[in-house]
């Protein structure tokens, strides 16, 4: 996948950010577990615990704003319940052989919204 979005005119970085932002959205609002997001894209991250881009921005409130309806939140703290959950276990993450990813890294979440 990442070999064939060579060319297209979008960096994967890009593709891999809405990827990320699509399964989000979709676990924020999900009812149930059967109709989920698959992120294709993330097995790339190579357990990276560095914040996404769009995200490493939106320690800035202004930019945050302009974020979080990306996601369909108010506030990161809405975000709370569904990363607690990943921790928790009652809900799983996608994994690839033994690899998957962190949300709360890549969403950068103890620094949401932290500054003006």
């Amino acid at each position: 996948m990442k070999e064939r979005s060579n060319g297209i005119g979008i960096e994967f970085r890009y593709l891999l950010q809405a990827d990320f932002v699509a399964f989000m959205r979709a676990e924020i609002e999900a009812k149930d577990d059967y109709n989920r997001w698959w992120p294709e894209t993330l097995i790339y991250l190579h357990s990276s615990n560095s914040p996404l881009e769009i995200f490493g921005r939106s320690v800035s409130t202004s930019y945050f704003d302009k974020v979080k309806v990306l996601l369909a939140i108010k506030t990161p703290k809405d975000l709370e319940s569904l990363l607690k959950s990943y921790q928790d276990g009652s809900r799983r993450l996608p994994r690839w052989e033994f690899e998957s990813f962190n949300p709360a890294a890549l969403l950068g979440y103890e620094k949401l919204a932290t500054r003006p």
